[in-house]
């Protein structure tokens, strides 16, 4: 395996919990797109889920190397289920155009985890 990049991350869950409190729903949209917004909704675990989605996008921008800067941002970046329930992440806009510009064929690989207190993540870029 030719590697590209890793990125890790690791949150409080309550750290989420408090930005959720303060900011409600808007949090949820400013870090989500469309497609996990309609997964957040129907969620009973909304915390726990902002915590999971919030670690995925830091860790791809970690592993992109660019973090939230140069018009990357958190809806850019799309955590989804395949087919065989395995977690995918799908790059829109200025963070697809960014791996695009690498000129090279990738592939990206996520594993997530959630306790009681915390969530993680963590996301590797391969070159195909």
């Amino acid at each position: 395996m030719n590697i590209f990049g890793i990125g890790i991350d690791i949150i409080a869950i309550n750290r989420i919990k408090k930005i959720f409190l303060l900011f409600g729903n808007r949090f949820a949209c400013k870090i989500l797109t469309k497609y996990e917004l309609s997964i957040y909704k129907k969620n009973t675990h909304k915390i726990k889920l902002l915590a999971k989605f919030f670690t995925a996008k830091e860790a791809t921008v970690k592993a992109l190397s660019t973090g939230f800067t140069n018009g990357i941002f958190f809806n850019q970046v799309e955590l989804l289920s395949s087919k065989n329930n395995k977690p995918k992440i799908i790059l829109y806009k200025k963070a697809l155009k960014f791996l695009k510009n690498m000129d090279f064929k990738y592939k990206i690989h996520i594993s997530f985890s959630d306790e009681k207190k915390y969530a993680c993540s963590i996301v590797i870029i391969e070159k195909k």
